[in-house]
């Protein structure tokens, strides 16, 4: 059966294009919600980009088997999150029911909270802990919209919550939406020190979700996905850098490191990686191994005859020796 579009608003061609590629997880995903019960019901759904999330939730309002059902949208995308349920539980009372409906929760943002890399969040910590609560206080079905790359650490952090999954349904990203981000990040010509920090909030949550596909096996291994690859890693370690976050920064760029070793064709974001870090280095104190890195920085820069990389380098170096009091050098 066809996927009915609701009328109003209508669906631009784009939208049309990215239901049409995912029409048999959207049925699935849509008889679901139709046969779910009226009991804590967890359903997770992947899908990597803002808008692709909300052509779904557009759909599921509009299908024809959901006219009996009320969604209630919960945006949860504070980065700081560490209670769901509590969350739920103070705003679950200014949703007043519909008589004669199905209540169905959806829950978006949380990728804000439990992230892409790093630790165990604390997000995912209680989830795992207060399970059970969820059956007595939160007793509706439940679709948890996820990037693929959130929902596979939600899996790895929170075992327990996640074993409860009645199903789990993976939509596939439009060629055209991954080339529109990949326009608005990577090839961006914007100076990212010059964004503010709302813009710089969003141009990390771009390139994390733009991640997702290249980290999934979702794209072929080829050299030029690599590439891009390490490229949003890089440019990932440097937008968290000029958000003061350290940890996160450093991870990013050893990442970034790790990938390129694997080839010299990705030399130019390896001296990129090496250069990040030791900016990184220098603010915490670590002058000894920010040389070292700086000097391969340096190395690098000469095979690839880049003078103005090889300047900038000598420019963060000659910084350092001044500072040391070390003037000769």
């Amino acid at each position: 059966m066809p996927t009915e579009m609701p009328s109003n608003p209508p669906f631009s061609p784009e939208q049309q294009k990215f239901l049409a590629l995912n029409q048999e997880q959207f049925e699935q995903l849509a008889t679901f919600v139709d046969f779910a019960a009226e009991k804590l019901t967890i359903a997770f759904v992947s899908v990597n980009f803002e808008k692709d999330r909300e052509t779904l939730i557009a759909a599921l309002q509009g299908d024809r088997r959901c006219q009996d059902v009320q969604f209630e949208r919960f945006h949860l995308a504070d980065p700081t999150l560490k209670f769901l349920r509590d969350a739920l539980l103070q705003e679950l009372p200014q949703h007043p029911r519909q008589p004669d409906k199905k209540l169905v929760l959806l829950l978006t943002g949380l990728e804000q909270s439990i992230g892409m890399v790093g630790n165990y969040p604390p997000l995912l910590q209680d989830m795992n802990y207060v399970r059970d609560g969820f059956v007595r206080s939160v007793s509706h079905p439940m679709l948890v919209f996820l990037p693929d790359g959130a929902l596979s650490r939600l899996a790895r952090f929170a075992p327990d919550f996640w074993a409860w999954r009645m199903s789990v349904f993976r939509f596939q990203t439009a060629p055209t939406t991954s080339e529109e981000a990949i326009a608005q990040t990577l090839n961006s010509g914007k100076l990212r020190e010059s964004m503010y920090l709302a813009e710089r909030k969003t141009y990390i949550d771009l390139l994390l979700r733009l991640l997702t596909d290249y980290t999934s096996g979702a794209l072929p291994n080829t050299q030029k996905n690599q590439k891009t690859q390490i490229d949003i890693w890089v440019k990932l370690g440097i937008s968290y850098f000029n958000l003061g976050e350290v940890q996160k920064s450093e991870e990013a760029l050893q990442q970034a490191l790790k990938l390129a070793q694997s080839d010299r064709a990705f030399d130019q974001l390896r001296s990129d990686a090496l250069y990040n870090l030791a900016k990184l280095e220098v603010l915490q104190g670590q002058v000894d191994s920010a040389i070292q890195h700086y000097q391969t920085c340096l190395e690098l820069d000469e095979q690839l005859e880049d003078k103005q990389g090889k300047a900038a380098t000598l420019h963060q170096m000659a910084m350092i020796y001044n500072n040391q009091g070390q003037v000769d050098e």
